[in-house]
């Protein structure tokens, strides 16, 4: 994750963090220790790590980012605040609900951190099996790996009234 991650992001403008406090979080449905629970209320639910334990549990309210890259950064900086010192940081970061006005945001990937998946033309897969439809659609938009290979880093597609965008994740010393 290091290597992936090396360079600090900027910082988290529009984001809110808060950790066991009374103030409501846009989460219904809560079970202890159950990361299976997670529903949204009020906000795109981004990622919970493992089986989480709510009171340590630190929510980043990035509902006021609107534009593709500044969810990206928010994204780097969720990756980088809940894994960066060694030990699971159980985190979530919300965006913006979905309006009658506009597009909600959306993460594309099943996971953050995630590898290509190829159809070979003999009908094998190279890589993840289970990714093979997000990596169909990104290469229809211009992403590419030559050569293919089994462990290709997936990048981040985001949907936001903007339309569709994929981010490759930075390289230490980017």
């Amino acid at each position: 994750m290091r290597k992936i991650l090396g360079r600090r992001s900027a910082p988290d403008a529009g984001c809110k963090s808060k950790t066991n406090s009374s103030e409501p979080v846009p989460i219904g449905n809560r079970q202890k220790n159950s990361s299976t629970a997670l529903k949204s209320r009020g906000g795109t639910v981004l990622a919970a790590i493992g089986r989480l334990h709510w009171q340590k549990l630190v929510v980043r309210d990035c509902r006021a980012l609107r534009l593709a890259e500044e969810i990206f950064s928010a994204l780097i900086e969720h990756v980088r605040l809940s894994t960066g010192t060694g030990k699971v940081v159980p985190m979530i970061t919300i965006f913006a609900p979905e309006h009658s006005d506009q597009r909600p945001v959306r993460i594309w990937n099943r996971q953050l951190i995630g590898y290509a998946g190829y159809r070979r033309s003999d009908g094998t897969i190279l890589g993840d099996p289970l990714n093979v439809p997000l990596t169909e659609v990104l290469r229809k938009l211009g992403w590419t790996r030559d050569p293919a290979g089994p462990f290709d880093l997936l990048p981040v597609l985001i949907e936001t009234s903007e339309g569709l965008r994929w981010f490759d994740w930075p390289v230490l010393g980017s």
